[in-house]
């Protein structure tokens, strides 16, 4: 059931950006795009799970996020709120996840706590269409999850702190007005499509720590100039597609 949620998450993703270019792509819809090879092929599917599809039209995005909350079975999570922040207190008890940024600031400072707790992570979609230009991100941060930023259309530069080891799947996905990305020595993985459709960001460097980056992840980056990357990562062949054929690669 989690997977084929994460995978719809992904296709409803894929709808808001209108990626018509991408579409075209034979191979775009594989079963790896999706990780599961019977999502589609499942006729059981809506009937035995009691999926019911959000309505775009009427919807706005928190009730948007609201709906996929409870399809994805998060609905009976304790969600707690700080001043502008949602977030979830994680197992361990001492620390948290934002989950939903509910201002409309267009610079925001993250805390280092919230209720008491250490905020360790940026959560999923936390930031999805919000009107932020900068965010100012905790040192206590481990993680940026998948689509945490995803479409901040007015997001223009982001220092991801020392200390993260792993950006998920499309979370700074469509942030199209996104020119610099600082990203630390300690990051080890960047998931597909994690800068997808970046148009302005100019270059991507990365520190010795990096381990992988998956399919997709700088796709459609048109302003993509400079790429800096340690010889030994394994970078996915896809990593790059429809980025400028000749942007600098620089070994470290």
């Amino acid at each position: 059931m989690k997977k084929r949620v994460f995978a719809l998450l992904t296709v409803l993703a894929v709808l808001l950006f209108g990626m018509t270019a991408l579409a075209e792509e034979d191979d775009f819809w594989d079963d790896d795009f999706f990780g599961d090879d019977d999502f589609f092929s499942d006729e059981d599917f809506y009937e035995d799970d009691g999926i019911v599809l959000p309505d775009f039209e009427e919807d706005d995005n928190q009730n948007l996020k609201d709906r996929m909350d409870a399809l994805s079975g998060f609905s009976g999570i304790d969600f707690k709120q700080e001043g502008d922040f949602r977030f979830i207190v994680l197992e361990d008890g001492k620390s948290c996840a934002t989950d939903r940024y509910l201002g409309v600031d267009t610079v925001v400072t993250v805390p280092e706590k919230l209720g008491g707790c250490t905020v360790t992570a940026i959560g999923e979609m936390t930031f999805q269409d919000c009107k932020v230009e900068e965010v100012i991100l905790p040192e206590t941060i481990l993680s940026i999850d998948n689509m945490a930023f995803f479409k901040c259309e007015s997001l223009r530069s982001i220092t991801v702190p020392e200390g993260v080891t792993a950006l998920g799947r499309c979370c700074f996905g469509g942030c199209t007005a996104l020119q610099t990305a600082v990203l630390p020595e300690s990051l080890e993985t960047v998931d597909e499509f994690a800068f997808l459709n970046c148009a302005a960001l100019s270059e991507a460097c990365f520190g010795t720590q990096l381990k992988s980056i998956g399919p997709n992840a700088f796709c459609m980056c048109a302003s993509l100039i400079r790429v800096v990357l340690p010889r030994n990562a394994q970078v996915d062949e896809s990593a790059f597609t429809q980025c400028p054929e000749d942007r600098e690669t620089e070994y470290i």
